[in-house]
């Protein structure tokens, strides 16, 4: 079994050592990610701003384990990923990571409850275990009164939470968010970011993909990406 990054470590989560993304061959390749330097402590609420193509998805996925660099290091929790083989990737990942994207991707025939608890059994969480996991999650995203809800009966701002409850389920050290409000307006985003700003208050090292500076006013650091490379604090 993959084990989890301890909590005591004092070794920064993430860090990436010269890592560039190429996706292609020849002259139609495209250089997503340039020579990145970055370092992420436990703890952070970091925004990677930027306009569109500047790579911000792709940083994401490399950080999330969604993707691998065409040269460069990825290291989490201290742990060298390109030293680990897919299924401890895999594992890791499950583990250790939580992702909410700019699309909810709930699934529509469940309510809020059922769609969180499909992500608990997808992480194998004891059937036993789940009811309160499940209701302890929506109450802390702030849908008690919303919990048998569909998500066609929901508000953007109240699927992005179940979203972001669902990504809580496994405990995971790092969450991270691809322009998790680019749907909403500015009183429901604000909804939402209060959610990410009270978990990393807790403690969750949450990144933040965006090109709002609503967002990124949330983060402790912000970095801006231009053409691929981290072109200092935004």
């Amino acid at each position: 079994m993959t084990p989890r990054v301890s909590a005591g470590d004092t070794t920064p989560l993430v860090r990436l050592d010269g890592v560039t993304r190429i996706y292609g061959d020849g002259p139609t390749a495209t250089v997503a990610l340039r020579d990145v330097d970055l370092t992420v402590e436990r703890g952070e609420m970091l925004a990677v701003v930027g306009p569109s193509g500047s790579g911000k998805s792709t940083l994401l996925n490399v950080i999330g384990l969604l993707d691998a660099p065409s040269v460069g290091a990825v290291w989490f929790g201290g742990r060298s990923i390109p030293a680990l083989g897919e299924v401890e990737i895999d594992r890791l990942r499950s583990r250790a990571i939580g992702f909410v994207f700019q699309d909810a991707r709930l699934i529509p025939h469940l309510d809020v409850g059922e769609n969180i608890a499909v992500a608990a059994a997808y992480q194998r969480i004891a059937r036993r275990e789940r009811p309160a996991l499940v209701t302890r999650l929506i109450e802390q995203v702030g849908l008690g009164r919303r919990a048998r809800g569909r998500p066609d009966e929901l508000s953007g701002g109240e699927r992005q939470r179940v979203a972001i409850a669902r990504a809580l389920v496994g405990e995971p050290d790092l969450v991270v968010c691809d322009e998790p409000t680019g749907n909403l307006d500015e009183a429901t985003s604000r909804e939402v970011l209060e959610v990410l700003s009270q978990l990393n208050t807790r403690g969750k090292t949450v990144i933040i993909a965006t090109h709002d500076p609503l967002v990124s006013g949330y983060c402790r650091r912000r970095i801006r990406l231009v053409d691929g490379r981290i072109d200092g604090a935004a």
